[in-house]
């Protein structure tokens, strides 16, 4: 069986895995749970460090790229947004880390299409945090492109196939090279 006192926390974390160790156990977790709780912790803090930032970056798009590096490394647990979150709420009540930020408003009518492309991803898709995240960060220069990054209408139902700007092969953070949208 495993014992949260034998992984071992280097980097910016480092300073907090005692005192999150001890909170794991005061609500409960069991050894084990607690050890994958702080490996998830060691490997957050090696990644931290490895790109220059500490605990004070651990914003929902740190966390997600941290996720989506995890998963593009081969890991297969402790992938999601869920996972991060007794460390996250652990580190955000000692002011570590920062809050959660408040949802924003609605915003213009781009930003509506994509909080609804996001959520159909995920809940309909069933695709990971890091995953929707890449698939809306491809989508917003098209929306960009084709006038969406303002505050007036967003008329998609009038847009030809000619009218759709081409995506560069090499352009945003999509190892595959291909669309880097879903089929």
């Amino acid at each position: 069986m495993r014992s949260p006192s034998s992984v071992r926390v280097s980097g910016p974390l480092e300073p907090f895995a005692a005192g999150f160790a001890a909170e794991l156990g005061r609500v409960g977790y069991s050894p084990v749970a607690a050890s994958f709780q702080l490996q998830l912790m060691a490997h957050a803090s090696r990644w931290l460090e490895a790109n220059g930032l500490d605990v004070g970056a651990l914003s929902v798009v740190t966390v997600g790229r941290f996720l989506a590096a995890r998963r593009a490394a081969g890991y297969t647990n402790y992938l999601s947004g869920r996972a991060m979150a007794p460390l996250l709420g652990y580190l955000r009540g000692l002011g570590a880390a920062p809050a959660a930020a408040p949802p924003a408003g609605p915003g213009t009518p781009a930003e509506v299409l994509l909080e609804r492309f996001g959520e159909y991803l995920a809940l309909e898709r069933g695709l990971a945090a890091g995953t929707v995240w890449d698939y809306v960060h491809a989508v917003r220069p098209f929306l960009a492109a084709i006038g969406g990054d303002g505050e007036g209408e967003l008329d998609l139902q009038g847009l030809s196939a000619a009218e759709v700007p081409p995506r560069p092969a090499n352009s945003g953070s999509n190892p595959r090279g291909d669309h880097g949208l879903p089929a």
